[in-house]
This record gives C-alpha cells, sequence and structure tokens, in this order.
C-alpha cells in the first residue's frame, strides 16, 4: 500500500461554522500513522435555495464503507489495516465509542468493517456533505460520483491504492488539500459569505 500525501491545511471559511485546524506531521507511518485531525473545507454560503432530497445520496455512504472495507482486505496487511484506519480512529470529532470499534483499537473484520465505517463516515467526513446537499448548500455531481466509485471499486494495490484513497478528490478519508471532492462541488460565487463543512482528517 502507497502513503497518503503531505499535511496542509484544509481552506476554511468563513465567520460561520466550527473552523476546523491545520492537518500536522503523520509521522513515519505510509499509512497515515497518529495524522492530526484535519479542518472543514470552505463551500459556499448564499448559493442553495431551500433543501433537496437526492435519492442518488440513498445508501451512498453504506456503499462507500463497503467498497473500502474490500479493498482493504484485499490490499492490506495486518500492520497496514492499523495505519490505514489510525488517522481516521485518532480524530476525535468521531467520539471515543466509535473510535474503539474501528482499528487500530479493534481487529479488523471484514464483515463487521462495512456497518462500523458506515457509522464513522456519518461523522466524517460524509454524513456532513450529504446533510448539505439535502441543505441546498453545495450539490452532488453524479457523474463525478459515478468516476470516483469506478476508481474505487477498481482499485489495485500499490500506488493505485494510495492515490484512490489519500488523493482527497473522491471518497478517501483524507481531507482534501485545496481543492473539491469531484461528488460535492462547492456552489458559492466570489464574493458570497462562506459558511464551514467538516471534512476527514488531515495528513501524510
Amino acid at each position: 500500500m502507497g502513503g497518503g500525501g503531505s499535511a496542509g491545511e484544509t481552506p476554511m471559511g468563513g465567520d460561520d461554522g466550527d473552523m476546523g485546524g491545520s492537518g500536522g506531521a503523520a509521522g513515519d507511518d505510509a499509512m497515515g500513522g497518529n495524522a492530526a485531525m484535519g479542518g472543514n473545507a470552505a463551500m459556499g454560503g448564499d448559493a442553495g435555495n431551500g433543501g433537496t432530497s437526492n435519492q442518488n445520496l440513498v445508501g451512498l455512504i453504506d456503499r462507500i464503507a463497503a467498497a473500502t472495507c474490500t479493498a482493504v482486505a484485499n490490499c492490506c496487511n495486518a500492520d497496514e489495516i492499523d495505519g490505514f484506519f489510525n488517522g481516521l480512529a485518532s480524530d476525535e470529532r468521531l467520539g471515543e465509542s466509535i473510535s474503539a470499534a474501528l482499528p487500530p483499537a479493534a481487529d479488523f473484520d471484514a464483515a463487521t468493517c462495512p456497518a462500523t465505517l458506515a457509522t464513522a463516515f456519518q461523522v466524517l467526513p460524509f454524513g456532513p456533505y450529504i446533510a448539505a446537499v439535502e441543505q441546498g448548500l453545495i450539490t452532488y455531481d453524479q457523474e463525478a460520483a459515478d468516476e470516483c466509485f469506478a476508481a474505487l471499486t477498481d482499485v489495485s494495490c500499490g500506488e493505485d491504492f494510495a492515490a484512490v484513497f489519500f488523493g482527497g478528490q473522491c471518497f478517501g478519508a483524507l481531507a482534501p488539500m485545496g481543492f473539491d471532492r469531484g461528488p460535492f462541488p462547492r456552489s458559492g460565487q466570489p464574493g458570497e459569505r462562506c459558511r464551514s463543512i467538516p471534512d476527514g482528517y488531515a495528513g501524510g
């Protein structure tokens, strides 16, 4: 398995929402090590006009979690599995009960991994994005999502694995650094008030 990208600051929103911190150094673990907590992804504040119920979002987090667990089970040894989950599990925003159910605190179980990881992804990073879409604050790009799912389900081990899960552009838990997640483009325009969206952890 390959490592993640370099740590950095996630773009911040304006005056509203909880502001996240910058991603610290991840240590020497190629899979993320003790990654520092990520910040929030900036998003347009006033672009949406009311909420929306997008049927394409139903079951989205479950699909992401299931595909992630399959890839991890196929590509990672025990130490790499612990490293893969450690950055997310060490993020205090998850809460102790969720963190305790993830590796390295808990043993990896391919059968229970999808449900456990889906619970974590509801908190970070995908639950907040889905909520923002439903509130009309950002949009959901189905074409980009389909491309991301294709990359997720067809991922091979090695450098391809690292790009898919640590690139920050699709459905990896690592926060994007200075760009949007493809399926969730920001809809605000220059000069509009910014809000922030809690995103994944940041680290190397």
